[in-house]
């Protein structure tokens, strides 16, 4: 029985590689921010491990564009989105304040992309 568990569980790896892209940015924020994207979702993180993690709204990967996603944070009042350039391989996190209407951007710039 154990072999047969140990074999099932091998197989679904193998079928269902999880496939994820990295790419390393430089932030003026912080030193470097990590952003790791699978087929769903971009996860952001910053060097204290702290981070974020975008539901992917428009993919356009395959064509050489990039990605845009968005967080929604309902415990605060501010909603984010992201949008990742393959051609420059920069990185734009724009922030809105839902409750004053203000917002910000900052862009991470040098981005590594590691497949």
């Amino acid at each position: 029985m154990k072999s047969f568990l140990i074999i099932t569980i091998s197989i679904f790896f193998f079928i269902n590689p999880v496939h994820a892209e990295i790419w390393i940015c430089k932030s003026d924020r912080y030193d470097q921010v990590k952003f790791e994207i699978t087929d769903a979702e971009i996860i952001q993180t910053y060097p204290n491990n702290d981070g974020r993690t975008y539901k992917i709204t428009i993919d356009t990967r395959k064509a050489g564009i990039g990605l845009f996603g968005e967080m929604s944070n309902k415990e605060r009042q501010y909603d984010f989105d992201i949008f990742m350039e393959y051609e420059s391989k920069t990185v734009k996190v724009r922030r809105l304040d839902r409750m004053f209407g203000r917002s910000g951007s900052y862009i991470d710039k040098d981005c590594i992309i590691y497949e």
